[in-house]
């Protein structure tokens, strides 16, 4: 008889854990985001375009599959982001400066992104592309305003900035 019971009571354990299972909403229907080279496969939100808490500031880079390191891929990507926020926010901030002023704005813009900039976020898709996520816990403004006072410590005015111009 107890053998009985205990069958009885394992039959009807795993008919509620089969009917729960049947009831609830799969994996696929929770997230819309999937990786580009791999639509079938959910991917983070973080690749979708979903802002990471305390990173105000963003930017995703890819790294198809190669030869190098992942290591070495991860860095690339980095170095991507790190570049193009020095260009951007030298041409955007400090291009009115004078030209050795100039020169002064854009290596302590590149010191203070090599000392703050960060990859926060990596993935690597069924498709063997790396995904990268380098972030700022600044904003745009933020940003600028630490930079400018910098300038102001190491003796230079940087211009104001304009009304009409839109932080990158």
């Amino acid at each position: 008889m107890p053998l009985s019971l205990w069958r009885t009571s394992v039959g009807v354990l795993c008919a509620l854990v089969v009917s729960a299972c049947m009831t609830r909403p799969g994996q696929s229907e929770l997230t819309t985001c999937t990786y580009p080279d791999s639509v079938r496969t959910p991917a983070p939100a973080f690749i979708c375009g979903q802002p990471l808490p305390g990173y105000p500031l963003t930017r995703l880079r890819s790294s198809p599959p190669s030869e190098a390191t992942a290591e070495a891929r991860i860095e690339s990507g980095f170095q991507s982001v790190h570049q193009q926020l020095v260009l951007e926010w030298n041409q955007a901030w400090y291009s009115a400066l004078p030209a050795q002023q100039r020169d002064r704005a854009q290596a302590l813009v590149y010191d203070w992104l090599s000392e703050e900039l960060r990859v926060v976020r990596t993935r690597t898709s069924p498709a063997g592309t790396i995904w990268i996520l380098v972030g700022l816990n600044r904003t745009a403004e933020q940003a600028r305003g630490v930079l400018d006072n910098r300038l102001r410590s190491a003796g230079i005015t940087p211009p104001q900035p304009s009304t009409e111009q839109e932080l990158p």
